[in-house]
């Protein structure tokens, strides 16, 4: 009896072990990167509806949590066997959304335990990346020194844009040998290691818009290239209020090629990504044009690094017969968007079909490069640098064309460097690099070995402004020196209310920096007007303006001698009533507004004097 009770009493404990394993299970999240990329999209909708879900992974994120993160707390209901899908979509929805998380290594996916189709836990797979910190953010403030603060969104963009496609090379023989490496498919690849695949793109170019607080997201899908479908991703970037599509690795060309930078996929509507399949619903409406092809814009057909100075785009332009060149200037304050700008100069050579000296290639394939106000340009054999200060332009190398010549050549990091090449298609010849400083001309370039410390006073046009709610750059001057050719110029701090900085750093043979500053203050106050309500009462109104609050002045003497000041706390106050006056008297008031920033207090314009006489 006694053994028959234990057998039943050791089924029954074996069968309940098997049910309450039937309701924990690992479902297994699939690899969203590397040949499986779906499009489930930034599931961002998804990720709001479980609160305080969202700040609770990124703090365990930060914090490089290892094993399994406890989510039951947040009730994430799933339907069987989709645990790992809503997870892998969750986890991948944060890092859209918080690209700054960029060390997190998803190529091996998450895995998520269930209990009564709720997730339990959420694990990542592989963990955390491992970098050299020191070096990723040096890398970070480089591209960051290409961007003041003053410059339009779409300035910001286009230069992030060409400086990944500057300085990252598709890794396309891995991905040919399908040897593609875990951190080529994270920003990491992009930013650090020079070489990635599409996500590793689109991730660098996210974080990088996060830095700079412009609206964007990583957008996996499917595209068509050659006649078959791939696995992709890419970015959707906000500008100016709506929603465009940047691919910033197929505006890459393959294989690597110095110089070059396309614009095919650049600021883009759906309409135009017709080779690009996503779902829809999962992310932001792009049905804006007006950057399209269609709308003709003017960097239509460019296929070389455009540079962003001073608010002005230079970029080569081809003729229509496509046997010349010209450097183009476009005013991005003054000319159309479909306008081409004001032409410099023309280029003007022949790429013979090596080693020929009466065949050659139709099209000119001159490159672009900029580094200290000086534009540095390509023919077949001969590299040229051009002042925009002082609008001339010298040769600064002949290039070694013993093995081809010349089809690639940017600048970067101090120096310039070329392909040469037999054909426009292949690079069988030599990339050779040199020092700026190595660079010999005539005087007119300014380019020197010898070096001279940026001195001088740094004089402002004026050292205080009134708040506009824009970025405030006031010119400056420097006795004896040239802005553009012997110094540059970056403002910090110049939008809001309070102590703005410029500093001023040397370029050419000037090596440097100065800094200045200027003030800030809150816009002048409108005063409305001014009643006698009651007996020995005045009224006071006025608009408002941006501040902490106001100051009020009220004095019997139209000079305000022996004033009486009044301090209104809140922007939003607009009026204040004064009691006990003296009757039949006559005051005069004024108004300014004041706003305190970081302790200290800034005070705007008075307004004008109106006077009242009380009852």
């Amino acid at each position: 009896m006694r053994r028959n009770l234990t057998k039943k009493l050791s089924l029954f404990l074996s069968l309940m072990c098997i049910f309450i394993c039937m309701l924990m299970v690992t479902v297994f999240g699939s690899d969203t990167y590397n040949g499986d990329i779906d499009e489930n999209g930034t599931m961002i909708e998804s990720l709001d509806s479980y609160s305080g879900l969202e700040n609770y992974l990124v703090n365990k994120l930060k914090a490089k949590t290892t094993g399994a993160i406890d989510v039951s707390a947040y009730n994430i209901e799933v339907a069987q066997n989709q645990g790992g899908k809503v997870a892998l979509d969750l986890v991948n929805a944060l890092l859209n959304k918080h690209p700054e998380i960029f060390y997190v290594n998803m190529n091996g996916g998450v895995s998520c335990t269930v209990r009564n189709n709720v997730i339990e836990t959420i694990t990542i797979t592989k963990g955390y990346f491992s970098y050299d910190a020191t070096e990723f953010n040096t890398e970070v403030k480089k591209v960051m020194s290409h961007i003041e603060d003053d410059m339009s969104e779409l300035e910001k963009i286009m230069i992030v844009h060409n400086y990944l496609c500057m300085d990252v090379e598709y890794a396309y023989d891995e991905f040919v040998a399908g040897t593609v490496t875990d951190k080529q498919h994270s920003a990491l690849g992009a930013i650090l290691e020079k070489k990635a695949v599409c996500d590793g793109y689109s991730k660098a170019f996210a974080y990088y818009m996060n830095k700079l607080g412009i609206e964007c997201y990583v957008i996996t899908g499917k595209a068509t290239t050659n006649g078959s479908e791939i696995n992709h991703a890419w970015n959707q970037v906000k500008l100016d209020s709506e929603w465009y599509f940047v691919d910033v690795s197929w505006d890459d060309p393959v294989p690597d090629w110095y110089g070059a930078v396309r614009y095919n996929y650049f600021l883009k509507s759906a309409s135009d990504f017709s080779d690009h399949t996503w779902s829809v619903n999962d992310f932001e409406i792009c049905d804006n044009g007006k950057y399209d092809a269609s709308s003709n814009v003017f960097w239509k057909n460019v296929n070389d690094q455009m540079y962003c100075i001073d608010g002005m785009v230079y970029y080569l332009k081809d003729s229509d017969d496509g046997k010349k060149t010209f450097l183009v200037k476009h005013n991005l304050s003054t000319d159309a968007l479909t306008a081409e700008g004001s032409r410099l100069f023309t280029i003007e050579d022949k790429w013979f079909a090596f080693p020929s000296t009466t065949s050659y290639y139709p099209g000119n394939y001159s490159r672009l490069g900029y580094a200290d106000g000086k534009l540095y340009y390509s023919n077949k054999d001969t590299i040229f640098a051009y002042d925009i200060a002082k609008n001339t332009s010298t040769k600064v190398l002949d290039a070694d064309t013993s093995k081809g010549y010349v089809y690639g050549m940017k600048v970067a990091n101090g120096k310039l460097s070329y392909q040469t090449s037999k054909t426009p298609n292949t690079y069988d010849g030599v990339t050779k690099s040199f020092k700026l400083s190595e660079l010999q001309g005539s005087t007119d370039t300014d380019i020197s070995s010898a070096t001279v410390k940026l001195s001088g006073k740094v004089k402002l046009s004026k050292t205080k402004y009134a708040y506009t709610g824009k970025y405030i750059k006031p010119a400056v001057t420097i006795s004896g020196l040239k802005k553009g050719r012997d110094f540059k110029v970056s403002y910090s701090n110049n939008k809001n209310v309070g102590k703005a900085t410029v500093t001023v750093t040397g370029i050419g043979k000037y090596k440097g920096t100065l800094k200045t500053t200027f003030t800030i203050v809150p816009k002048k106050v409108t005063l409305s007007k001014i009643t006698a309500p009651k007996k020995k009462v005045l009224k006071i109104t006025w608009k408002k303006t941006n501040g902490t609050g106001y100051q009020v002045v009220i004095s019997q003497n139209k000079k305000f001698k022996n004033s009486k000041t009044y301090k209104v706390k809140g922007a939003k106050k607009l009026n204040l009533t004064i009691k006990k006056l003296a009757s039949g008297k006559r005051y005069y008031v004024k108004v300014r507004a004041y706003k305190v920033v970081k302790g200290k207090t800034y005070t705007g314009a008075y307004s004008r004097i109106l006077y009242k006489k009380v009852k």
